[in-house]
């Protein structure tokens, strides 16, 4: 059981530090003006492609 753990507690800082790396490149990324899109489209479409996944976002956390 104790092994188990120990595991478990590696596998969380290896996921903690490899989303700190993730996040730190967007972050520089983002400073030097480069646009990281994650939704397709432009101006109104990607506007209501935002405002469509909040809505199913909100809706899931409602149901858990």
């Amino acid at each position: 059981m104790s092994t188990l753990l120990q595991l478990l507690m590696i596998i969380n800082i290896l996921a903690a530090i490899l989303i700190s790396i993730v996040m730190a490149i967007m972050e520089v990324m983002n400073l030097f003006g480069y646009d990281l899109p994650c939704i397709n489209g432009d101006g109104d479409e990607e506007l209501a492609k935002l405002n469509k996944v909040k809505k199913v976002s909100k809706w899931i956390i409602r149901l858990i």
